[in-house]
């Protein structure tokens, strides 16, 4: 459950990150869950960390005068929706102390 909530914050910071631009996250994938990361060691009072490596699929309107300095963007393929889609990847650490948890998480 730690570890859905925890993607479910990583998405939303995507989410919010990209929000205010031209692009949308149309799709986001957790491939896998390093626990702990950083070889298991605790860092004081704040202790261990997991790494969730995650793919997060973007599409961008390709008529948009903000993409154009995406170079050759009109030879790419478009989806059902116009948009032309690409992957990124991300490697995040999020921490597990429970008042990391509650601060970022609102749990």
């Amino acid at each position: 459950m730690k570890h859905l909530m925890a993607a479910a914050a990583l998405v939303a910071g995507l989410v919010g990150f990209v929000q205010s631009s031209t692009a949308k996250v149309v799709k986001f994938e957790v491939v896998r869950i390093e626990s702990p990361a950083f070889e298991g060691r605790s860092f004081g009072a704040v202790g261990t960390y997991d790494r969730i490596i995650a793919r997060a699929t973007v599409a961008v309107s390709p008529g948009d005068a903000h993409n154009a300095v995406i170079v050759d963007i009109d030879l790419a393929p478009r989806n059902a929706h116009g948009k032309i889609a690409f992957e990124g990847g991300s490697a995040d650490e999020l921490n597990n102390n429970e008042l990391v948890r509650k601060f970022y998480l609102g749990l």
